[in-house]
């Protein structure tokens, strides 16, 4: 699985939903912001991190079927179409963890506009770092305000 140079985040073994009885048992791993699926049988599944739109974790499968000692990973990709990985309770919640952190810096990573250019007052880091320094001292002197950044 950790192929090419590629940096393994986390493996655990899962099985992929096929049917309401069935599931194939593979491997699943996040290696290099990639989900990858590979089952005993050969089967693989890749799935790209800009197709995600929605991640489920919970004790119930799309089906209705209720698992014990299971969790369900659910992933729904742009299109609508959903894959259902069943793992132990432990590695669910190491799956929670490590897609909470992608989910965050992929919001970071929308929430932050690309650098403008500089205008009479100051570049945009200047700005940003501005509005960093007073919410720092905001917050150090107990006041619930946040400051406002001027554009």
């Amino acid at each position: 699985m950790a192929r090419d140079g590629k940096t393994l985040k986390l493996v655990t073994r899962a099985e992929l939903v096929i049917g309401k009885f069935q599931r194939i048992p593979g491997l699943l791993s996040w290696r290099d912001d990639v989900l990858v699926f590979q089952g005993i049988d050969g089967h693989t599944e890749t799935i790209p991190p800009s197709r995600i739109n929605k991640i489920v974790t919970a004790d119930r499968m799309g089906s209705g079927r209720l698992l014990v000692k299971l969790e369900v990973l659910r992933f729904t990709d742009s299109e609508g179409e959903e894959l259902e990985f069943v793992v132990a309770r432990n590695s669910a919640d190491a799956w929670r963890k490590m897609l909470g952190d992608w989910a965050g810096r992929q919001r970071l990573a929308e929430t932050i506009a690309p650098e403008t250019p500089k205008t009479a007052s100051g570049s945009w880091w200047m700005r940003m770092a501005t509005a960093t320094a007073t919410a720092a001292i905001s917050a150090a002197s107990g006041e619930a305000a946040v400051p406002e950044i001027r554009w």
